[in-house]
């Protein structure tokens, strides 16, 4: 022993000769735990110098600590307590670091209910870019059940259609939520992958535009594992089934939506719904090719008012889709093609389950455009330009299915009067002027 006082010193023989020095700086905390280090160190005069330094630090801190007065060792006692009745394994240093990320750095604290209304007005409002009508209502509704939660709903036969979801909570402040809060409350949505990953895509964009004005120090969704959407069977219509369908609409507008669907690979919200007739250019013409030949072209569509930039296309017109358009085009060329998704989306479903098909597939009409076009002309280039796709992997995997050639020819031969269709068609010379002149439709 070379030096009894703490930290203590001891001088050890090495089995090949020689010695080290062991400066043992171990000591027993306030829990009653061992914590320290040991050094080993070759000169003596190294080894009690650096135990000196050891102890002048612990007398430091101790005099440091006996600096504190009653009420703050108090808090501090109370606060250790409170650490661990809550399952919390921090010191209070890594507590106060913690602090001063999260909730110093917070300039405007805000309830979560404050928060959704201001992030609300924000999206209406558009600063960068027009949103839909739809996608306001589906932020209110999803984050309204994120923070108010949602009672059960029965319908008249007393089915349950909508059970109780549990909200956050519309007091709380929105810094004091957590990630592992904002998690479990996600994995106990009994909704499917897809559905639970719109919900934090969602709450991960309320809680950015609560970092942007101050009311949270980071946002907590960063650290919520996403998770993988779900995907959707790749169906498509056969041809009888594509027949049935354009037999059963009634509807003139969702008639054209449809066909712009199925013939022309169009989007139905982002694409169909915001396109008005005077963006299709119905003109037959025969135009010359960079070869020499000649073909025959029957006009284009004009993609402009998609919500994705990379899509905005000029669609060409095949001659099946400028048969149904030329009898569907009104006079007044400004009005749009379908009044709403809502109207489009539930004429197609009625028209589908009038058809029985059921139930309606995913996205159909575009699969069907894509697997049926490529498979008439052997072309992914040629199909992915008429339907916007820039990704080989994701057209080849989620949108063309293999069909035979003959098919393919088959389906670009279906033109209105190859079907029996029960809409009121004004062939051939007769034009709607306004939808409020379209003919009483049964």
């Amino acid at each position: 022993m070379v030096r009894k006082a703490w930290p203590k010193v001891v001088r050890l023989s090495l089995p090949a000769g020689g010695s080290v020095y062991r400066v043992d700086c171990r000591f027993t905390n306030a829990e009653g735990k061992r914590i320290g280090r040991r050094l080993l160190i070759v000169k003596r005069e190294v080894a009690l110098a650096a135990a000196e330094t050891e102890a002048l630090k612990r007398e430091n801190s101790g005099i440091q600590s006996l600096g504190l007065g009653g009420s703050q060792q108090q808090e501090a006692l109370r606060a250790i307590s409170l650490l661990k009745k809550n399952g919390i394994e921090l010191g209070l240093e890594e507590v106060a670091r913690a602090y001063i990320r999260h909730v110093a750095k917070t300039e405007a604290p805000m309830t979560l209910a404050k928060l959704l209304e201001k992030f609300l007005e924000f999206k209406k409002a558009a600063p960068i870019r027009k949103i839909s009508k739809r996608h306001l209502a589906d932020l209110d509704q999803r984050l309204s059940v994120f923070v108010h939660g949602r009672e059960a709903a029965f319908n008249k036969e007393g089915k349950l259609i909508k059970e109780r979801v549990e909200g956050i909570g519309a007091d709380r402040l929105a810094h004091e939520i957590g990630s592992r809060e904002i998690e479990q409350w996600l994995l106990n949505l009994r909704f499917g992958r897809t559905t639970r990953r719109q919900y934090r895509t969602h709450l991960s964009n309320l809680f950015n535009y609560a970092l942007q004005i101050g009311s949270v120090g980071d946002n907590p969704i960063d650290r919520v594992v996403a998770m993988k959407p779900e995907e959707p069977p790749r169906e498509i219509l056969t041809l009888a089934q594509v027949k049935a369908l354009l037999q059963a609409v009634w509807d003139l507008p969702a008639l054209a939506g449809i066909v712009l669907g199925l013939f022309a690979g169009l989007r139905p919200e982002s694409e169909i719904c915001r396109l008005r007739w005077k963006d299709i250019h119905l003109d037959r013409e025969t135009i010359t090719t960079p070869s020499g030949g000649t073909e025959e072209s029957f006009g284009y569509i004009d993609i402009r008012s998609s919500k994705v930039n990379e899509s905005q296309r000029l669609v060409k017109i095949s001659p099946n889709l400028y048969e149904w358009l030329i009898d569907l085009r009104p006079e007044n060329t400004d009005q749009l093609i379908c009044p709403s998704y809502d109207h489009l989306n539930e004429r197609t479903k009625s028209a589908a389950l009038s058809a029985k098909i059921s139930p309606w597939p995913h996205d159909v009409l575009r699969h069907s455009f894509c697997s049926y076009h490529f498979a008439a002309y052997r072309n992914e280039s040629l199909t992915m330009a008429q339907s916007g796709h820039r990704n080989v992997g994701i057209f080849r995997k989620h949108y063309c299915r293999p069909i035979q050639q003959k098919l393919g020819y088959e389906f670009w031969t279906i033109v209105p009067r190859s079907i029996k269709s029960n809409a009121i068609f004004p062939w051939p010379i007769q034009r709607v002027k306004a939808e409020q002149d379209l003919p009483k439709l049964r």
